[in-house]
């Protein structure tokens, strides 16, 4: 065969653009007893390819084997499945009801001091009120010094904005007459 040809096919084998027709021509060439030796190094390879596809792999007896075996396995017990299914949804519903009790039990009034009326004497109530108005107003009044601050700070912007709006005016006024 000519090698011109050979190298033809080998480089559109090698872009995996070679047709089924070519392929079987490279098969047929390497396989022949007379491969140049420039193309000794691709002799193997398509021999093995020949080989492999005249072995017949597994066999008919691995087949008649395999089929056997599978007849002989018996079928999954499949009440031991349902049961530990049930198993497991009433674990996780036992788990929802006990978590469900300790957290009621740990929000119970009687748990928490803080949620029962602790002052027996009302004078002693009121003046605990009194004490904790007075907190919350002292810390509004220190928020209060800020807003006066951004107060001060809106009346310049608006006495700018005042003046841009009467220059703007004007020069209406002048593009009017």
């Amino acid at each position: 065969m000519d090698s011109k040809r050979i190298e033809t096919l080998l480089d559109r084998y090698w872009s995996c653009v070679s047709t089924l027709e070519e392929e079987e021509e490279l098969k047929k060439f390497f396989n022949s007893d007379e491969v140049p030796e420039r193309f000794k190094e691709y002799e193997n390879l398509f021999k093995y390819f020949e080989a492999e596809k005249k072995s017949s792999g597994l066999g008919d007896s691995f087949d008649r084997e395999l089929a056997q075996r599978i007849r002989l396995l018996k079928p999954s017990n499949s009440s031991g499945k349902i049961f530990f299914n049930y198993l497991k949804v009433a674990a996780v519903i036992a788990m929802v009801l006990v978590a469900s009790f300790l957290f009621r039990q740990n929000l119970a009034p009687e748990n928490r001091p803080d949620l029962m009326g602790t002052y027996e004497d009302p004078q002693e109530a009121y003046e605990e009120t009194k004490r904790v108005l007075m907190l919350v107003a002292s810390k509004l009044n220190k928020g209060r010094k800020y807003t006066e601050t951004i107060g001060a700070f809106n009346e310049a912007e608006e006495k700018i904005k005042g003046g841009e709006d009467e220059t703007d005016n004007n020069e209406n006024k002048d593009i009017q007459l």
